[in-house]
């Protein structure tokens, strides 16, 4: 039981870090932006405007708003 436990989380987290969900960030100064990103365990979000763009990170005190969508 102990191995499959251990198993299941190790898949939670290889997939919670490979997959990337349609987000949508406002900022503190207004602006809008869309895109695909996820949620870091450090606190941060990953963030690119296109699934091959180059990767932004912002922490918390720069977005107001953080919508995600599970369609991914």
């Amino acid at each position: 039981m102990t191995t499959k436990f251990l198993l299941a989380v190790f898949l939670f987290i290889i997939s919670n870090s490979i997959a990337q969900n349609k987000m949508e960030l406002t900022l503190h100064d207004g602006s809008v932006l869309k895109g695909f990103g996820r949620i870091k365990l450090d606190e941060r979000i990953l963030f690119r405007t296109l699934k091959d763009a180059d990767k932004e990170f912002y922490d918390y005190t720069t977005v107001k708003k953080l919508t995600m969508s599970i369609d991914g």
